[in-house]
């Protein structure tokens, strides 16, 4: 009997914590703030390693808006502080700082400093690294930007990790299963 319960509960535990692969929803994301007015939206993800912090984005997707003016309207709104050098022509950002955790590009030490790079995704699950800068990638509607301090150049960095709410589902779901195995030792008893 004991054979077929563990035989029996084991899928269950699995099906309960097995991830499963397909586009993230904006309602799925733990966002920070929602910023911006119009019909569109977009995600911007900004990953410190040790946490990361989603912001949503509302704009007119006829006035084309840019990675950069996603990423400046959210530091404009909100205590996300960035630090940038415009003397490419596009903006380069070397520095994000939000809630205590911080990462800075050391120009002087370009060979070993961190950097922030700049990544995109369609689903929020799939993510590359931009070939554009944030100031040349126009957004569209349900557009996902990110940004992580990466390793010194050329190592390519990991990508953003979205922070997500947690699923009440799965908590209560847990709680049954852990139930059932307290009663039924209970019942040895």
């Amino acid at each position: 009997m004991k054979l077929l319960t563990i035989k029996i509960l084991t899928p269950i535990v699995l099906l309960l914590f097995a991830p499963i692969a397909q586009a993230l929803t904006f309602d799925q994301v733990l966002v920070e703030n929602w910023v911006g007015l119009g019909n569109s939206t977009a995600m911007l993800v900004v990953d410190f390693g040790p946490k990361s912090f989603a912001f949503g984005y509302r704009f007119d997707i006829d006035n084309q808006p840019t990675g950069w003016d996603m990423l400046s309207a959210v530091a404009d709104a909100t205590d996300l502080d960035i630090t940038v050098d415009m003397s490419w022509g596009s903006p380069f950002i070397t520095g994000i700082s939000y809630q205590g955790y911080s990462g800075y590009y050391d120009s002087q030490n370009w060979q070993t400093s961190s950097w922030w790079e700049y990544w995109t995704s369609t689903d929020g699950e799939t993510w590359e690294s931009s070939l554009l800068g944030a100031g040349y990638r126009t957004l569209g509607d349900g557009a996902w930007d990110g940004w992580t301090f990466s390793p010194p150049w050329p190592a390519q960095g990991t990508p953003p990790v979205v922070p997500l709410v947690p699923e009440p589902s799965t908590i209560g779901g847990v709680f049954p299963i852990i139930g059932l195995a307290v009663i039924r030792l209970l019942r040895r008893k």
